[in-house]
C-alpha cells in the first residue's frame, strides 16, 4: 500500500506558543509522532506540513527532510485541514508521487502506539473511503448544561436530566488525532465526499487535543503514568 502521512504543524498556535515543537519530557513533542510513523514502516512519505523555517530546521535535524513549505495563505486560524491535505497531495503529484491513501496524525500525540497504527491500517480496507479516530463521551450528552448570562446552569433538555445513564445510547466524538482518506477523495478536493467516515475507536486519554495549557498538563500526567 502506497501511503502518504501528513503531520500538520503550523507555527501560529496562540494559546500554547509553538506547541508542535514544545519540549515534552526532553524531546520536541512532534518527534514522538515522527518516530512512531518511521517505526511503523506504513508510509512511503512522511510530510511535516509547516509554514515555518524554524520548524523545518528542527525537523530536518531530527532526520526527516521536508520537501516543501506550507504557503502562508494555508496557515491561518480558519484554514481547514482538508485544504492543507489537498495542497500537499497536489504538490507531491507535481513532484511525481502518487499515493493510494492520505493519512494524518497530530503532532501532539505521544500516547499513540505502534499497535494503534497497525490496527488502523488493517481496519481501513479498500471498501472504506475515510476513517477518523473517535472516543466515547464520558457521560451521556443528553445531560449537557449551558451557562446563562446570570451564571446559572440550564439543562439543554430538562426531561432527560434525571434519566439513568444506561437508558442512553453511547455517543462518540472526533479526537482529531489520526485519520485517513483514499487519495481520490483528496485529489478531488473533497467535492464528492459525503463525510461518510468509518470509526477507529481509541481510549479518551490517547485522544487529548492539546488546545491550552491544561490539556498540556493533562497529557504530561497521563504520559508519566502509562507512556
Amino acid at each position: 500500500m502506497n501511503r502518504l502521512l501528513i503531520i500538520p504543524a503550523r507555527s501560529g498556535s496562540k494559546r500554547i506558543k509553538n506547541k508542535n515543537i514544545k519540549i515534552f519530557y526532553g524531546k520536541p513533542i512532534i518527534k514522538y509522532t515522527i518516530d512512531l510513523a518511521k517505526r511503523s514502516k506504513l508510509f512511503k512519505k512522511i510530510h511535516i506540513s509547516t509554514d515555518c523555517q524554524k520548524y523545518v530546521n528542527l525537523v530536518e535535524n531530527l532526520g526527516l527532510k521536508i520537501d516543501f513549505l506550507r504557503p502562508r495563505y494555508l496557515a491561518k486560524d480558519k484554514t481547514t485541514l482538508k485544504e492543507v491535505f489537498f495542497f500537499v497531495n497536489k504538490e507531491y503529484n507535481r513532484l511525481g508521487y502518487n499515493f493510494d491513501e492520505i493519512w494524518f496524525i497530530s503532532s501532539c500525540a505521544p500516547l499513540l502506539k505502534l499497535s494503534d497504527l497497525v490496527a488502523a491500517s488493517k481496519n481501513f480496507s479498500f471498501k472504506k473511503e475515510a476513517f477518523i479516530t473517535v472516543s466515547k463521551f464520558p457521560v451521556p450528552i443528553e445531560w449537557a448544561f449551558k451557562i446563562t448570562k446570570s451564571e446559572l446552569l440550564k439543562p439543554l433538555n430538562f426531561r432527560l436530566q434525571n434519566k439513568n445513564s444506561q437508558n442512553f445510547k453511547i455517543h462518540f466524538y472526533d479526537t482529531g488525532i489520526m485519520g485517513a482518506y483514499k487519495s481520490k477523495i483528496v485529489a478531488s478536493n473533497f467535492k464528492n465526499f459525503k463525510n461518510k467516515y468509518y470509526s477507529f475507536e481509541i481510549p479518551f486519554y490517547k485522544g487529548i487535543d492539546v488546545d491550552n495549557l491544561q490539556d498540556w498538563i493533562n497529557l504530561k500526567k497521563i504520559y508519566k503514568l502509562i507512556g
